[in-house]
């Protein structure tokens, strides 16, 4: 599953055994091919896989556990927790957010793979938001994945929505009770 079967020498030789990984969140995924170039390390080797099929990871007590993004998991702030108060007052504190304005969001999305309907030679698709006023341009190379032209669309089409989506901050303090919330829990 995951490229983990496919590049188990791989990940012996990153320092990790198949206790390392737990892919039982991930449904299986079918790969009609992966070509990687050169040694590379494990991490840069699966970023494509990763990214392709939207999925991220967790280290917890030493096991990488891959996931779905869209089953992340769902912590509920209680909004008296959004601070400590101090000496048991009940005052709100505000939280922060910032729309990041310095940083453009895309235009375009143009996603490199590998089209099995051209000899595997190299496709690109892309997707436009039409409203954007900025001529930033992502590109996203999953060159030696191979994809069909539609799997390459809605890679980029969700890759395009995804940073709109997010483009928004939000700074807060939580109290000691929620230091298990960890990195790609939803909040």
């Amino acid at each position: 599953k995951l490229l983990l079967y496919a590049k188990a020498d791989d990940s012996r030789l990153a320092g990790l055994d198949a206790v390392d990984f737990d892919t039982t969140a991930v449904d299986a995924i079918v790969v009609r091919g992966f070509a990687i170039r050169g040694p590379q390390a494990l991490r840069s080797a699966m970023h494509p896989i990763l990214l392709a099929f939207d999925i991220a990871g967790q280290e917890a007590d030493g096991v990488i556990s891959f996931f779905r993004r869209k089953d992340a998991a769902i912590v509920d702030v209680d909004v008296d927790d959004l601070a400590a108060h101090p000496y048991g007052g009940d005052a709100d504190r505000p939280f922060h957010v910032d729309d990041r304005q310095g940083q453009p969001l895309p235009k375009f999305v143009h996603v490199t793979y590998s089209e099995p309907l051209k000899k595997y030679q190299t496709g690109q698709q892309r997707a436009k938001r039409l409203d954007s006023m900025t001529p930033h341009v992502v590109h996203l190379n999953l060159e030696g994945l191979v994809l069909s032209a539609q799997q390459a669309k809605d890679i980029a089409e969700r890759h395009l929505w995804t940073q709109w989506a997010n483009r928004r901050q939000v700074t807060l303090q939580l109290p000691p009770s929620y230091f298990g919330i960890r990195e790609n829990d939803v909040v």
